[in-house]
């Protein structure tokens, strides 16, 4: 339960879900299980907010994504035929993806967007090469995701 509320918090910090959906889930959870948990109770009555400000011994602290999640969760909530949102995306990747594994395609990929010219091309580049990805994607947001579901 404890990995579900930092999944859960993590998605919230990143600004994936917003207070009503982690409120709905905690709700859900509590008619769901048996025993007695006081950090849904907490998430349920007071909100994320107000758990994310408690003490690590007090309420577990949101998970850290890694950039393979975070980008796969970005691209999930994408408006892909969004020029202006899909190019703060290809922004993100391009920065983001610096020091990460080279032997990781996901990775790699960021580094050819970095290649391009500039953004018009690095944009074209992303349209022409994403689909090749989106499975691996969707399979890593999906699995994270799945929490909230």
């Amino acid at each position: 339960m404890i990995d579900n509320i930092k999944t859960v918090m993590g998605l919230w910090h990143n600004g994936f879900i917003d207070d009503d959906i982690v409120i709905k889930w905690a709700d859900r959870i509590i008619i769901e299980i048996i025993e007695y948990n006081e950090n849904i109770n907490l998430l349920s009555l007071y909100g994320p907010l107000y758990c994310s400000k408690l003490p690590n011994y007090e309420f577990p602290s949101a998970r850290k994504f890694t950039y393979e999640e975070t980008l796969a969760l970005k691209f999930h909530f994408l408006d892909i035929d969004n020029k202006f949102d899909r190019i703060n995306f290809v922004k993100w990747i391009m920065q983001n993806c610096m020091g990460e594994s080279l032997s990781n395609p996901l990775v790699m990929f960021g580094y050819m967007l970095e290649d391009c010219s500039n953004l018009e091309k690095a944009d074209l580049y992303f349209l022409e090469q994403i689909m090749p990805l989106y499975d691996e994607l969707t399979f890593i947001s999906d699995n994270i995701l799945n929490v909230i579901i």
